[in-house]
């Protein structure tokens, strides 16, 4: 792990990473998680179609065991 460089211009902020990291080019997804800086590369979007397939590739009994087989609370009504 290296020391990165922030060069600010305007209302940009450039962040010079050392030579030993390695990001993909284009866009990446940058959040703030306490006092850290996180950069993750963006995931690959999904299409409907990718998703369909996905979803018929589940085995049959994937949910099976986790309805809930409680019968409904009484509640008091406001």
């Amino acid at each position: 792990m290296g020391t990165a460089l922030v060069v600010k211009s305007d209302k940009r902020t450039t962040v010079l990473m050392p030579d030993d990291i390695n990001l993909p080019e284009g866009e990446i997804d940058v959040r703030l998680v306490g006092n850290d800086v996180v950069l993750s590369p963006k995931p690959e979007k999904l299409d409907v179609e990718r998703l369909i397939q996905l979803l018929q590739a589940l085995p049959d009994d994937v949910f099976e065991g986790i309805k809930d087989e409680r019968p409904p609370e009484t509640r008091e009504e406001f």
